[in-house]
C-alpha cells in the first residue's frame, strides 16, 4: 500500500523520537512491511527536502517521491517552472523538455536525455475562456482568411501540430489540479 508524503514525514518524525518506536509497530500502524519503513528512513533526507516545498494539502495528495538521477537539472527546472507560473503563463511539457535539455547542456551533463517518460507530467487545461487567448485566435483566423483555401493546411497534416497553443500545463507541488486553469 502506497503512503502519501505526509505519512512518510510522520514515519520519519516518529523514528526520530527518543526512544524511537520499533519498526514492527510502525509497520502495523501504517499497514506496510518493515522493509518499507527502513526504506523511508534511508531516504529521509530526500523526502524531507522534497516535502519542504509542499503545503500540507499537497503532501496528503502526493503518493510518490523520487529523486532523479539529474537532481541539478530538476532543481533548475523547478525554479524555471515556478517563474513561468508566477508570470501566469502556461508551461507546456514540450517546452519543458527543451528547457531541461538546455539546462543539462549549461551544466555540461552529456548523458541527460529529456523524454516524455522522464518528464511524467500531470496537466491542467488552458483557460479556454481567457479573453486574450480568444482575441489571439480571432486574429489568427483573420490572417488565415487572407489565404486561398488550397494554401491552408491542417496543422497536424503539415507536421506543425507542436506549435499549437498549449492545452495543458505542468503543476507545481503546491498547486491543486481542480483549481488550476
Amino acid at each position: 500500500m502506497n503512503k502519501n508524503e505526509q505519512q512518510h514525514c510522520e514515519i520519519i518524525h516518529k523514528i526520530s523520537l527518543h526512544p524511537p518506536p520499533n519498526k514492527h509497530s510502525l509497520s502495523c500502524e501504517y499497514g506496510v512491511d518493515e522493509k518499507a519503513i527502513r526504506k523511508i528512513w534511508e531516504k529521509r533526507v530526500e523526502i524531507e527536502e522534497h516535502s519542504a516545498l509542499m503545503t500540507t494539502d499537497a503532501k496528503s495528495k502526493t503518493f510518490r517521491t523520487s529523486v532523479g538521477q539529474f537532481k541539478e537539472v530538476e532543481d533548475c527546472l523547478f525554479i524555471w517552472i515556478d517563474a513561468i507560473h508566477r508570470a501566469s503563463l502556461p508551461v507546456p511539457p514540450s517546452l519543458t523538455l527543451l528547457k531541461a535539455r538546455s539546462i543539462a547542456t549549461e551544466l555540461v551533463i552529456s548523458d541527460f536525455k529529456a523524454s516524455w517518460q522522464w518528464l511524467n507530467d500531470k496537466g491542467g487545461e488552458v483557460n479556454k475562456d481567457d479573453p486574450e487567448l480568444l482575441v489571439a485566435l480571432d486574429e489568427f483566423c483573420e490572417v488565415v482568411k487572407e489565404y486561398n483555401p488550397e494554401h491552408v493546411y491542417n496543422m497536424d497534416e503539415t507536421g506543425l501540430f507542436y506549435r499549437q497553443t498549449p492545452c495543458y500545463s505542468l503543476l507545481l507541488p503546491d498547486e491543486d489540479l481542480s483549481t488550476t486553469r
